[in-house]
Order: C-alpha cells, then sequence, then structure tokens
C-alpha cells in the first residue's frame, strides 16, 4: 500500500482548506493509500476534526496562550515527535504546510530516503525580512528547507504570493510552484439554493474569524454600523478574537451589531446566505495581509453574498467585481457609505460558482498519486 505523509503544526481545525482537502482525499483513495496527518491539537475548540480513511496524530497540545518556555517545549516535541512517525511510516510523499513543519520533512529527504517526493504548501506569505527577523526556529528551519525548493512541489494561495515568494528566494525559474486557492466544497453550492435571505428588510452584515481591533477596521466598521441602525445591522461569528474586542463592543452597545460567538466551518452554508454583505477586515498591517485572498472571500461569494473589502487589499483585487451580483467592491473603511438597498440585498437566484475546493484538489492529488 502506499503511503502519504502530511505535516501540519498548527492545528487542523484553524484551516478549512486543509479540512476540505483531507476529505476529498478520503473520497479519492479507495483504501489504496495510508495516509498520516501530523498535527497538534488545541483546547479553544469545542470539536475535533475526525475524517474515515485519515489517520489523525495529535503529537501535542498547542496553546498560543502559553508562556514562553512552555511553546519552546511544544515546539520541540512537536519536531522530534513528527520525526519519529515519519521514520516509522516510511512514506513514499510527504506534504507540509509551513515552514514550522519542515522539520521533519528535511530530515528525512535529506538522511533517510532521497527519493521521496515533497510538497510544500503556505497558508500565508512571510516576507525576507520577516524570516530574518523572526523566531529562532523559523529561521533554522527556512534555511533548511530552502535545499528542497528544486525538486519539491510549493504552492501559495494567489499567484501575487507566489511571485513575492519566488523573488524572495531569488529563485524566478523555479518550474514546480502552484497556486493552490482556499474555495470550500463544492457541495455548498446545491446546498445554499435551499436557503433563503431572512425577511429583515436592513442590509444585513456577516463577519466570520478572527477578530483584532490593531490589524483590522474592527473599530470603524462597528462605528459606521452603530451609526446606521435604522439602516442596516452587522452578525460576527468568531471564536478567535482579542479581549478588547469584545471590551469595545460591549462600550458601544449598539442594538444592530450582534456577537454571535462559535460557529462550526459546516454550519457556514446554512449560516451565510441569511444575509446580504460579507466584510473583510484586514488594515494591510502585513504584507500578507495586503496580498491575501481568504478562503471567506471565496466562502460568501459561493453562498451568494455580496463582498467588502479594504482597498489596501491587493489579493483580492483580480476579483474585483461592481457589475454583475455577487459583487466584490473595495471599500475605504475610514469613509464608508451605505449601499442602495436594492443593490446590496443577496439575490435569491444564485450564479453557480468555480470556486470549489474539488477542482483544486483534484490537480494536487494527481501530481501525488504520479509521485508514489
Amino acid at each position: 500500500m502506499d503511503r502519504f505523509c502530511i505535516v501540519h503544526f498548527q492545528p487542523l481545525e484553524k484551516y478549512p482548506p486543509v479540512i476540505n482537502m483531507l476529505r476529498y482525499l478520503a473520497s479519492s483513495t479507495g483504501g489504496k493509500c495510508r495516509i498520516e496527518v501530523l498535527t497538534t491539537g488545541t483546547s479553544r475548540f469545542h470539536w475535533q476534526l475526525e475524517i474515515p480513511g485519515i489517520i489523525i496524530r495529535r503529537l501535542t497540545w498547542w496553546e498560543t496562550s502559553a508562556g514562553r518556555l512552555r511553546r519552546a517545549w511544544q515546539y520541540l516535541v512537536f519536531n522530534f515527535a513528527s520525526l519519529f512517525f515519519v521514520l516509522r511510516l516510511r512514506p513514499e510523499a510527504i506534504m507540509y504546510y509551513e515552514t514550522l513543519s519542515a522539520l521533519a520533512p528535511w530530515f528525512y529527504k535529506k538522511w533517510i530516503k532521497r527519493t521521496v517526493s515533497i510538497f510544500i504548501h503556505y497558508h500565508e506569505y512571510t516576507t525576507a525580512s520577516e524570516y530574518k527577523t523572526g523566531m529562532l526556529l523559523n529561521r533554522y528551519l527556512h534555511s533548511k528547507e530552502l535545499s528542497l525548493y528544486q525538486d519539491a512541489w510549493v504552492s501559495h494561495t494567489n499567484i501575487i504570493r507566489m511571485e513575492l515568494f519566488k523573488k524572495d528566494i531569488d529563485a524566478v525559474h523555479l518550474r514546480n510552484m502552484h497556486i493552490l486557492p482556499n474555495y470550500p466544497p463544492a457541495a455548498w453550492q446545491q446546498y445554499v439554493e435551499n436557503i433563503s435571505r431572512c425577511d429583515n428588510q436592513k442590509i444585513g452584515f456577516v463577519y466570520v474569524g478572527a477578530l483584532s481591533m490593531s490589524s483590522m477596521y474592527t473599530l470603524e466598521m462597528a462605528l459606521f454600523v452603530a451609526a446606521h441602525s435604522d439602516s442596516c445591522y452587522w452578525d460576527i461569528y468568531s471564536d478567535n478574537h482579542q479581549p478588547e474586542v469584545r471590551r469595545f463592543l460591549d462600550e458601544l452597545g449598539a442594538s444592530n451589531i450582534h456577537f454571535k460567538g462559535a460557529v462550526q466551518y459546516d454550519e457556514l452554508p446554512a449560516i451565510l446566505p441569511i444575509y446580504d454583505i460579507g466584510i473583510i477586515l484586514y488594515n494591510g498591517s502585513t504584507a500578507n495581509y495586503i496580498y491575501n485572498a481568504p478562503n471567506k472571500l471565496f466562502e460568501y461569494l459561493v453562498c451568494g453574498l455580496n463582498v467588502w473589502y479594504p482597498v489596501v487589499m491587493e489579493g483580492i483585487k483580480p476579483y474585483d467585481n461592481s457589475i454583475d451580483k455577487p459583487w466584490v467592491k473595495s471599500v475605504d473603511f475610514n469613509n464608508l457609505e451605505l449601499p442602495d438597498r436594492n443593490l446590496a440585498k443577496r439575490v435569491s437566484k444564485l450564479p453557480m460558482q468555480a470556486f470549489t475546493a474539488e477542482s483544486v484538489y483534484g490537480e494536487l492529488w494527481k501530481c501525488i498519486l504520479t509521485s508514489i
């Protein structure tokens, strides 16, 4: 039986694109390939991902709120445990996500099995200067993974990030580079056709994801919505937010802003279609945010929502569309204007979207099968 290993330091539950990929692989292997995922767990989530046909090993429990020594211990445990399981599995192909997951794949490729195929994906974009000034472990692992790029399958979430990455590593002529966008499952499109917009005649804004007062336009959006309580409302779904966000919203006390708390990824196609406009709030505090086309963009679109995004987000501009619904528009969060109600409302008949996870992971799986 062929063996394929995935190394993903961060807890899987934080990354819907990985969940979608694993589910696709589970439905595509037909039991002919042993797939093991080496990752971490966290108490922040009230559920834990399980996928029949996929072996998921939680090598340590990762808590960002832990002290420095505790985090250092977690890094150490994960890297040595992942190396142990890779050596035990002896896979024909390995895929790892982000530099922090690179140690075991690099060691296995260099010292154990030079013929192993390496697949690398980056959820985020890290600049060359950020690598140089960042965490010592990340710097060390990046110096090792540089030797993998020549032969590895390497992907980023969009073409802008990929071009920046190639320039950073001075490898503009590398050929095995790929784009792996963060699309939701195709099944969402059929599901949302049966979900109607809510009866509220006000414009419904919605936001799903992490919230920050420093790296996002949270304050500007909240003040705008609060000032238009007769025309719109805003529902927020988040299980990852800074304490000051809740304090600010509580002190603001806007009757038309509702903090809904956590929501599981699989519940989104039943929730998002009742609204009109999905919000993206990153204020461009880092290059990673500026050149990002986040998964929530495509989740909003597949559910038929129009989208507001900040003008600073270059990664979304290729999807900008002001003509057809669902539209995607850049806005200045310091000078927001409420759109016409009819223009803002979600359409009742949803157009089919090309943004499906299956279209992305089908091509990836073909490449993996060819290599094992």
